[in-house]
């Protein structure tokens, strides 16, 4: 294991502890029945490279655990007492349920590995608190400081902890779902744009706090909100809007003033006093028969 001669790793964020092999700050205390290390400074573990590679990494790392009784300057006083599994953050895809897409019903999940067993983190009971971004300003300070988005996903913060509280899948204990365990139980984002997905371990974990951790963000796709077009009757017009993630596949309809978007489980008719494929070969919207408006995008 070369407890005596290895560097700290340098996955090991905080405390910084050891500045030598043989040169270690971390006592645990003075008890001679148990030792607690991290109790004044925790122990915070991140990988390096990229926002992305710290906390995304690809293969699970396992940490070896040294310990020194006395004399701790000789190398050969060091031993291995335990070991440390560092699990990265990864979302899975939920078939047929996938979460990501404004006003789409969908389930957040995370991917584990058989390492995460009898874990710390990634478990039952453990919650999540989803964050507008900004700027990419989000860090594990800010996870732990800002108050649940309710308007994000229409529900109050004690309302989602209690009902989304995460738990394995029934038949892939390595996906962790928000759902309760309930499979039926989704929920959509309001709001297209780049989330911070924050989580914390803890079932009772309050709004704000220290057990909040960035997760990772994730992009929900849809045009921006409240966007607004001027056009004059009788003459050709293009609409233009902007958004997060828009396809060439997405399309676009214009409903009557007496209608909302979602109307008919989210199918309201089209306004017919509108045409399409104008100004040489104009259509008039007609509704008859079940047929709706669907103008593709062009990107």
């Amino acid at each position: 294991n070369g407890c005596g001669t290895a560097a700290q790793a340098a996955v090991q964020a905080e405390p910084p502890n050891c500045q030598l092999p043989t040169r270690c700050a971390s006592t645990g205390g003075e008890r001679q029945d148990w030792r607690l290390f991290g109790s004044d400074s925790a122990f915070r573990l991140l990988g390096s490279g990229s926002e992305y590679e710290r906390r995304h990494f690809h293969s699970t790392k396992t940490l070896d655990v040294c310990y020194c009784l006395s004399a701790c300057t000789t190398a050969t006083n060091w031993f291995k007492v335990g070991r440390v599994t560092h699990n990265q953050y990864r979302l899975v895809e939920v078939s047929g349920s996938s979460f990501g897409v404004v006003n789409v019903q969908g389930m957040l999940a995370f991917k584990r590995t058989t390492s995460t067993d009898d874990h710390i983190g990634l478990t039952s009971g453990s919650v999540a608190k989803l964050l507008q971004e900004g700027d990419l300003e989000f860090t594990d300070a800010k996870c732990r400081s800002e108050a649940f988005d309710s308007t994000q996903v229409g529900l109050a913060y004690s309302t989602f902890r209690d009902s989304y509280q995460a738990q394995p899948h029934p038949s892939d204990a390595m996906q962790l779902e928000f759902n309760g365990g309930s499979a039926t139980r989704l929920f959509s984002p309001r709001r297209a744009g780049i989330l911070a997905v924050c989580y914390c371990r803890l079932a009772a974990c309050g709004e704000t706090g220290d057990d909040w951790h960035l997760a990772m963000r994730l992009t929900v796709r849809g045009p921006n909100r409240l966007q607004s077009w001027t056009v004059s009757v009788g003459l050709p017009f293009r609409l233009s809007y902007t958004g997060f993630g828009l396809r060439a596949t997405d399309t676009l309809r214009v409903i009557p003033p007496s209608k909302t978007c979602d109307t008919s489980s989210n199918n309201p008719i089209a306004e017919e006093s509108m045409q399409t494929g104008c100004p040489f070969a104009c259509t008039q919207i007609d509704n008859s028969g079940g047929g709706t408006m669907a103008v593709a995008q062009k990107l």
